[in-house]
């Protein structure tokens, strides 16, 4: 039903923690390499079979919390919600240690639970909890200049570290309304849809949308606040 999500945007190509200090580096007790491990194990890459058989990443997925899997709406926009969405972790893919992807992908499922299509977000509910932990909310953050760092797929390439800063935030139309943008010098590519921002810390600021078609390193993200609004709504008795 999914195919490959158009990465590119012009219009539309695409438990909160406690406020920490913004920096333009990374703590100095976590080094890139911790970053990249703990954020490689809260991201998920969602799936389809190619024309071959073979199993490919279309978009990316994080964890939020110890049932919900956050993504881009336009990652899933064929779908209705209750539609099972397939997705595997690293573990699926990688043997501990190993480099080299496993012959056999066991897939995972999650239903498509809700959706903010006006901030281009989509929750998955998934069939088994996240092995390492979630990422938290911190829109306390996101400050021009900040460290930003992000895993995803980059065109279909397995969990993909990066890392930048914060470059502005942007107010900027979509859907015919005006929304507020992060958009950071953290590279992203096709694929990326719906990967995390994170601070340096791990904290989630925003959420991969896309980049603009017409300049380099011009990459937008949804702002933290509406995810922060999406998963207290979800929270909400």
């Amino acid at each position: 039903m999914r195919s490959a999500v158009p990465f590119l945007v012009g219009l539309l190509l695409g438990a909160c923690a406690r406020p920490v200090p913004s920096a333009t580096t990374p703590s100095a007790s976590v080094s890139h390499v911790e970053a990249a491990a703990d954020l490689e194990a809260k991201t998920v890459a969602l799936v389809h079979r190619d024309d071959e058989g073979d199993l490919r990443s279309y978009c990316t997925g994080v964890w939020v919390s110890g049932t919900a899997i956050l993504t881009a709406h336009h990652c899933v926009d064929e779908a209705s919600v209750g539609d099972d969405i397939d997705y595997v972790v690293r573990e699926d893919v990688y043997a501990p240690g190993e480099l080299r992807e496993r012959a056999s992908i066991v897939t995972r499922s999650a239903k498509l639970h809700e959706t903010d299509e006006a901030h281009d977000l989509a929750l998955l509910q998934a069939s088994s909890p996240p092995s390492h932990g979630v990422a938290r909310v911190n829109v306390a953050s996101i400050r021009p200049g900040a460290f930003a760092q992000t895993v995803g797929h980059s065109i279909g390439l397995w969990w993909s570290y990066s890392s930048g800063d914060v470059a502005a935030l942007r107010q900027r139309d979509f859907g015919g309304r005006d929304i507020l943008w992060v958009q950071a010098t953290t590279p992203i590519s096709r694929g990326n849809s719906g990967c995390g921002l994170f601070d340096e810390n791990g904290n989630l600021i925003g959420l991969g949308h896309g980049a603009l078609a017409y300049a380099q390193n011009l990459n937008l993200f949804v702002h933290g606040q509406y995810i922060d609004a999406l998963l207290r709504k979800q929270a909400a008795p």
